[in-house]
Parts: C-alpha cells; structure tokens; sequence
C-alpha cells in the first residue's frame, strides 16, 4: 500500500467545492461558458417591441394645413389636435376622450360616489326577494294585478 494521494474521480466528487452550491449558485460545470448563449433562438438583437415601434410612427412627421398656412407635426400631436377639433365640433365621444385624457395625466381622481343607505323595509324586501331568487320560488307576498 502507498500513501501517495490517488487520482480518482471518487476522490473529486468528495472533496468540497471552492465555494458554497446552493440557490442562485450552480455548480461550476453546469453554467453557461462565456459566449454562450442561453436562449439561443430568442428575441434577435435588435428587435422592437409594440411600445417602440408606436414611438416610432407617432413620431413621424405629417404636413398639416391650418388655414392657410402648411407646417410639418408629429403624427401624435396631428391626431391629438383632430380630436380637439372634433370635440370642439361637437363629437360627445371625442370630447369625453380629450378630457379623461387630460384628467389621467393631470393625476386628478373622479371622485366616488358613497352608496346609498337603504331603508330598513327596502332592505328586508331586497333580501327577500334575494332568498327567493337563489331558492329558484316564484315570490309569493307580490299582491295581483286588478283589472279594472
């Protein structure tokens, strides 16, 4: 028998690591080597996403007439400037769209509206008629219609 330290995979396997293996700490064989990828077939570099690409096209230049006077805009402020006109022309949708638009960016909360209590007997008629309608009865105590 010698006392000279054995090369065998055995031995590897059992000596500690040079660092702590656990969440967020792969071992070292299983990483990825520098200049692999990890998703190989992914999002290409380069690539738009909706957001981007509809910065892109409002932000395109259109020659708008006012009057009689031509100037090149934004197609975001064109569209923005026909959906005032269109308010202002009467358009109740495109005026309610302008001013939401407005209140949104603005940061301005609508309030909301506090329910309304209800009286004690039209709480117990509601409940009722509740019960009646989850049991799948006709209501019973609705007096009938006199002819006349």
């Amino acid at each position: 028998m010698s006392d000279a330290p054995s090369n065998n995979a055995d031995d590897e396997a059992t000596a500690a690591p040079s660092y702590t293996v656990g969440y967020g700490r792969p071992p070292l064989h299983t990483r990825f080597q520098p200049g692999q990828s990890g998703n190989r077939r992914g999002r290409p570099k380069g690539a738009r996403n909706l957001s981007t690409e509809l910065q892109a096209v409002l932000s395109k230049q259109v020659i708008v007439r006012e009057g009689e006077r031509s100037r090149k805009v934004s197609k975001l402020r064109a569209l923005m400037a026909a959906l005032v006109n269109r308010g202002l022309k009467g358009d109740q949708r495109a005026a309610a769209t302008v001013v939401a638009t407005v209140l949104r960016i603005e940061g301005v909360n609508t309030p909301v509206e506090e329910p309304v209590a209800l009286a004690a007997e039209d709480a117990r008629i509601l409940e009722r008629a509740m019960i009646r309608a989850m049991a799948g009865t006709p209501p019973t105590d609705v007096p009938e219609s006199r002819e006349a």
